[in-house]
């Protein structure tokens, strides 16, 4: 990201990183209908059976901010 503000050329950067950049001019999107392929994140746990609550709440937390945060 730092070469491509500096004038080096392009760069595949995650939208959360470079949105102020390119909202201030700053860096351009060359081909905005192209995405790479998705990231996932995984949670592990040990059980579901003695989850607890605090372990579930974060799971939904999680899942919810990821899938509905426009990266």
């Amino acid at each position: 990201m730092h070469a491509a503000l500096n004038g080096a050329g392009l760069a595949i950067q995650p939208t959360y990183l470079v949105n102020r950049y390119i909202k201030s001019g700053e860096l351009k999107p060359v081909l905005p209908d192209w995405k790479p392929s998705d990231m996932n994140i995984y949670v592990l746990y040990s059980s579901r059976k003695y989850m607890s609550p605090t372990v579930r709440a974060l799971i939904d937390y999680l899942s919810h901010y990821f899938a509905n945060t426009p990266w």
